[in-house]
């Protein structure tokens, strides 16, 4: 994880006090450079060649680029394109790519997470783009002193010194020429598979496992997040199938967790070194503060589930090297796995809702995956948000992916069905929110919240506030689960 920062028509110390604000995304290394009176700064987290020649904003052939960002296809598009780079950065392929086929077949080209700004000097114009499913974050806004725009990782690099009204999410799928927002991607994919459902469940498969395998590619320790639902825990053992040793597994809840219980099952599975960290409900409550203002939001589910997340995080941070952590985030989204998809209208709307719910990734669960990671300085790698992945899943047969026996994300089940990667039980286990999976059935995490804070919603918006007023319409709604009346709790226990 690293942050950018990119400030037109600069105060130099102005700048420098709003891009430390973003520091804990980048903690190995911190530098900046200033052209034709803008200002661009880049905290890194060193992951891919972790020499000096990694290090950004890249600079060359009067070109500046930052990124925030993975390309898994970089020594593709190398070969291709015959590009040669100064530094093994995966990301410096952007510039060179640009500077031979223009922004808009870049953009096309690139499979992997990013959020970026390049400016070209010679030309005098600037690039910004960000990845279709929004797994970077990205804001802009235009401040106080100049209406001149700044453009950050963070939203706490913006405010106050931006006019609150006019700071915005960057649209996912979009680049920008400085004027105009181009949508480069199209979310509404129409099924048009037609190959037999075990042609489809082996390409699957394929893409899966090619997925979790280029996310592989780093130069510093990894780990896996695993609650012991049916994604994280697909990861975990898939991770571990292509790694070919033991990795590190994490997993947290209160004493008597279902998430403790099912994670320690297929820990001892697949056989990682599994760290099992246990904590109580005052320790989660005394975060809320805290992760509101790290993760930049008051959506309550989000929330909910961003505090265990955070504090995981903060565990791997202070008692391991771990820098890259492996998580299960778009599964639900892709495959219609929320428990409400039980009441889908018609499997039009099933698939409606999924296109919908992956387009929106980024106000919630992609938020909630780069906040509480970033905000410790680790890297959240998530193997279901590939591109090639996403697409070709909202392409197969609709009938193949509505519930099937009781049982949602019953095409996802059986693609894994009887190849040995989990336990039966792990397989077929019913969806539990991870939100609700780190308590008790007895006790829940969204029931301890509701009495501690009386009004989550207007608790948590309270909070947000406190750091970013003026700045609540960059939360288009609150999440909420469809099709289900009577129903006023995104919680999965709810369902």
């Amino acid at each position: 994880m690293c942050g950018i920062y990119a400030s037109l028509y600069y105060d130099i110390e102005l700048e420098k006090d709003l891009w430390k604000n973003s520091k804990h995304r980048g903690p190995d290394h911190s530098s900046f450079i200033v052209k034709n009176e803008h200002f661009f700064g880049f905290h890194r987290l060193s992951l891919q060649d972790l020499s000096e020649k990694g290090n950004q904003p890249f600079f060359i052939n009067q070109i500046i680029l930052l990124c925030n960002g993975e390309i898994y296809n970089h020594h593709e598009l190398k070969e291709e394109y015959k590009i040669e780079t100064k530094s093994h950065s995966d990301c410096e392929v952007i510039l060179h790519l640009y500077e031979k086929i223009g922004i808009e077949k870049t953009i096309q080209k690139l499979s992997g997470y990013f959020s970026f700004f390049l400016y070209d000097i010679s030309k005098n114009i600037y690039f910004i783009g960000r990845d279709p499913f929004g797994v970077r974050s990205l804001y802009y806004g235009k401040k106080k002193t100049n209406n001149e725009y700044i453009f950050s990782s963070e939203l706490k690099s913006l405010y106050p010194s931006c006019l609150s009204e006019t700071i915005q999410v960057f649209p996912v799928g979009h680049y920008s020429n400085g004027k105009d927002f181009i949508p480069y991607y199209q979310y509404n994919i129409i099924p048009t598979i037609s190959s037999s459902f075990e042609e489809i469940k082996e390409n699957f498969y394929t893409l899966f496992y090619n997925s979790v395998k280029k996310r592989l590619g780093m130069e510093r320790e990894f780990g896996v997040f695993l609650s012991g639902g049916l994604d994280s825990s697909l990861i975990a053992a898939m991770v571990r199938k292509i790694w070919g040793k033991p990795i590190r597994t994490f997993s947290i809840g209160m004493e008597g967790s279902p998430d403790l219980y099912y994670a320690k099952k297929v820990a001892d599975y697949i056989g990682s070194e599994h760290f099992e960290y246990k904590i109580t409900s005052e320790k989660m409550l005394s975060y809320i503060e805290k992760v509101i203002y790290q993760i930049e939001t008051y959506d309550i589910t989000t929330i909910r589930a961003s505090i265990p997340m955070y504090i995981l995080s903060e565990y791997i941070k202070e008692n391991t090297n771990i820098k890259v952590i492996f998580s299960g985030e778009g599964s639900d989204e892709v495959s219609g796995g929320y428990l409400y998809f039980h009441q889908f209208p018609s499997e039009e709307e099933f698939h409606k809702e999924c296109c919908r719910l992956v387009k929106d990734l980024c106000y919630f669960d992609c938020l909630r995956s780069d906040k509480t990671t970033a905000g410790n300085g680790l890297e959240v790698r998530c193997p279901f948000l590939d591109k090639e992945c996403i697409e070709y899943y909202l392409s197969i047969p609709i009938k193949y992916r509505i519930p099937k026996d009781r049982m949602e994300k019953w095409f996802l089940r059986t693609v894994f069905n009887g190849r040995d990667i989990l336990p039966n039980e792990i397989l077929w286990r019913e969806k539990e929110a991870f939100s609700d999976g780190v308590s008790k059935k007895t006790n829940s995490w969204y029931e301890i919240l509701k009495s501690f804070t009386k009004n989550e919603t207007g608790y948590y918006k309270e909070i947000f506030q406190k750091y970013y007023k003026g700045c609540e319409h960059l939360l288009p709604y609150y999440w909420m689960p469809k099709w289900k009346e009577g129903v006023t709790d995104p919680s999965a226990r709810c369902l």
